[in-house]
């Protein structure tokens, strides 16, 4: 029988083939099957990856959205959430001590024992009993434990007031997060804009130098402005990244969703002067005075509380019951006590404890003053920075103008052939640094805003809310 001579019949596999084995066709056949399941094994992956790189859609991101989304999301927010509820069960912890503390008991016990006649046992003997009480003990009168009690419940307003503080400085750093963000956002776009006209303008050069009427110097020129731009292009890619995953972070948004943010627009602020009565007014609207006020208070019932541990302590205290041999005997038994503690000899401690508790209330209140001078002077920065921020806009809005009018002159006069390419090539940088500016200056401004609507522990008039 006759080989057959074609390498790719599969025929030739089957156990009615010739005896006579061609190898290389049987290798070329294996080949063949190995590279239909490799392209077999592509086009599944490749499936498989347009599936799972659907895109996802881009949420555009009011500022207001943000602050509002800190209240439920924000882990450093929940977190002094959390301080909040410990200090209410504080509360109620202390306000235990004062309330009666009822306790029951049941004891049913067993025993044998032996009696003995010189040195011989006799014999023995088994005895049950059983007792059921109820006891009960209440704090008459306990100056200490009244005290823990009433610094708990301020404590709890420290609490509050210092959540209140928290919210206000993440609301404050969300805020500046976005604005930060957006910042870099349009710096981007004046870039890209950058680039744009130099590319342009090595278009331009390129037509020029072919058609003999330019130098290379010119197009070299070009070509160095538009590698400038394109740097600066990567360097600002990298910035608005950074600043984007730092408001996600902020916000506890997954790091892979996009976010669009939406430009709030806020409105020109009028000019603003430092006056004593809104400083007395931020000095008693601000959540940290408040706090530092509390503080001094509970350091004077500390102090209070460190005296009063040599005031007596009455205690009544009692049980009611049965007792007998077996579970079902009815002998009624009870016991009451009114105890007098008072303490004669501590060793000192009292004394000590009152001079500590002096030195933290002197303590508390040099911070009520420090932080009365921090919002003195972080009021006064403020205004000074809000009407400095205000001019810059102005100023810079000014050059973004005159730096227009300038890139229009040098394209006339290069286009006309009465200059070169680096007065334009100097109009166009000076334009894209011109706006650069003028995004910065419109940063710090809203920033200085920010700050000043922080000082006055509201944040979220920036937004109108």
């Amino acid at each position: 029988m006759q080989a057959c001579t074609n390498r790719l019949c599969f025929a030739c596999d089957s156990a009615f083939s010739s005896p006579v084995i061609d190898v290389a066709a049987v290798y070329n056949k294996r080949l063949f099957k190995m590279r239909l399941l490799a392209l077999l094994l592509l086009w599944s992956s490749a499936l498989g990856l347009s599936a799972q790189t659907t895109t996802v859609p881009t949420k555009p991101l009011t500022l207001e959205a943000a602050l509002e989304r800190a209240s439920s999301a924000n882990l450093d927010l929940l977190l002094s959430q959390e301080e909040v509820e410990q200090a209410k069960a504080t509360v109620g912890s202390a306000r235990s001590a004062l309330l009666p503390n009822i306790t029951g008991e049941a004891t049913q016990s067993r025993s044998q024992s032996y009696f003995k006649l010189n040195d011989q046992i006799q014999g023995s003997a088994i005895t049950n009993s059983f007792s059921a009480l109820l006891q009960a003990r209440l704090a008459v009168f306990d100056y200490n434990a009244w005290s823990d009690y009433s610094n708990a419940k301020l404590g709890v307003r420290v609490a509050e007031a210092q959540l209140e503080e928290t919210v206000q400085d993440i609301w404050q750093q969300i805020a500046q997060t976005y604005l930060l963000h957006l910042r870099n956002q349009r710096q981007l776009d004046v870039i890209e804009a950058a680039i744009q006209r130099d590319q342009t303008l090595l278009d331009q050069a390129k037509e020029r130098v072919d058609a003999g009427v330019a130098s290379s110097l010119d197009l070299n020129r070009a070509e160095v402005q538009l590698a400038t731009s394109q740097f600066q292009r990567l360097e600002q890619r990298n910035a608005a990244y950074e600043s984007e995953l730092t408001l996600k972070r902020l916000l506890n948004l997954p790091l892979g969703q996009p976010v669009e943010l939406v430009d709030p627009k806020l409105t020109e602020a009028q000019p603003v002067s430092y006056n004593d009565t809104e400083m007395q007014q931020i000095l008693d609207q601000r959540a940290s005075m408040r706090q530092a006020r509390l503080n001094i208070e509970r350091s004077e019932n500390s102090l209070r509380s460190a005296r009063g541990e040599r005031i007596p302590d009455v205690t009544l205290s009692g049980n009611y019951g049965t007792s007998g041999d077996q579970i079902d005997d009815d002998n009624e038994v009870w016991a009451v006590q009114l105890g007098v503690s008072v303490p004669i000899w501590e060793g000192g401690r009292i004394s000590s404890q009152a001079l500590q508790a002096r030195s933290e209330l002197r303590q508390s209140q040099l911070q009520m003053q420090q932080t009365a001078q921090q919002i003195g002077v972080d009021f006064r920065l403020a205004v000074d920075q809000l009407n400095t921020a205000r001019e810059q806009v102005q100023i810079a809005r000014r050059r973004v103008e005159l730096s227009r009018n300038e890139l229009d002159l040098a394209r006339t006069s290069f286009e006309e052939g009465v200059a070169d390419n680096s007065e334009l090539t100097d109009a166009q940088a000076n334009l894209a640094d011109a706006e650069d500016q003028l995004v910065q200056a419109e940063y710090s401004y809203n920033l200085a805003r920010l700050n000043l609507a922080r000082v006055r522990g509201h944040v979220q008039e920036l937004v109108g809310r």
